[in-house]
């Protein structure tokens, strides 16, 4: 599987990156073995939220990181993550733009 980071994607894991240091080996490691898997939720049509290891804080899943993501012919397109310390959820109106914003940058 591939996966594809979009530079509104890579602005947000900047901003993450100034709290969680290892965020970036976090996400290499994830785009290189992931795989939809039981810690991925199908939310419709393709699109994943997805549980991310956050390493900066050695802890349960629960304060992982989410990533939003759409799958097409095998392909990830990852464009919405956040720190689940930091926000409960998205809303629908977020990970809309968060597409929008992809799909333009593709």
């Amino acid at each position: 599987m591939k996966c594809i980071k979009t530079p509104h994607f890579l602005r947000q894991i900047e901003k993450l990156e100034k709290k969680y240091r290892r965020i970036q080996s976090d996400i290499d490691d994830f785009c290189k073995e992931k795989a939809l898997d039981s810690s991925s939720a199908d939310l419709w049509d393709g699109f994943y939220k997805i549980r991310l290891k956050n390493s900066s804080i050695p802890t349960g899943k629960r304060w992982w990181f989410r990533v939003i993501a759409k799958m097409h012919a095998d392909v990830l397109y990852p464009f919405v993550i956040y720190a689940k310390t930091e926000k409960e959820n998205v809303t629908i109106g977020e990970i809309e733009e968060g597409y929008e914003k992809m799909v333009s940058e593709l």
